[in-house]
């Protein structure tokens, strides 16, 4: 059976170059500048197959901005609510693995149905080497002889 392998690296940088002119409508030479701020946006963003983003399926949680107001605003809070955040963050850890079995179960679903349409016109063909259909191509190719010259 045939399953389509597409190149991961290839797909990720078609959609760095489409964030990329999408984002930097006027001048395309500056999109070295924003290059933080798009891969933020592609590691945050929730994908269609997996219904979470890939930063929470490979750290737990959703990253944050560097420079944001709410972090500001979050280290004040949480040096009151340190041992609510710690609860929450196992609580968290448990609940990942089940998170990471149904994104993968999705993305099993998703390439199953993609082979199928993939393979939708396709025969399994099985030759033997003593069958009819090989007696009869011996047969005509026989009938020819090559190298042929013409005169």
């Amino acid at each position: 059976m045939y399953t389509a392998n597409p190149n991961p690296v290839e797909r990720v940088n078609g959609t760095h170059k489409t964030m990329m002119i999408t984002y930097n409508e006027e001048n395309h030479k500056t999109w070295d500048e924003h290059i933080y701020e798009l891969t933020f946006a592609f590691n945050t963003a929730v994908h269609d197959f997996t219904e979470e983003c890939p930063a929470f399926l490979n750290l737990g949680n959703n990253p944050e901005i560097g420079h944001s107001v709410h972090r500001k605003k979050g280290k004040a809070a949480l040096i009151t609510k340190e041992n609510e955040a710690r609860i929450a963050w196992a609580m968290r850890m448990e609940n990942l693995s089940g998170i990471r079995d149904k994104a993968n179960e999705n993305s099993q679903r998703v390439q199953e149905r993609k082979v199928q349409n993939y393979n939708k016109k396709r025969r399994d063909v099985t030759i033997k080497p003593s069958s009819d259909e090989n007696f009869e191509a011996r047969a005509k190719s026989q009938r020819y002889s090559y190298p042929t010259c013409i005169n």
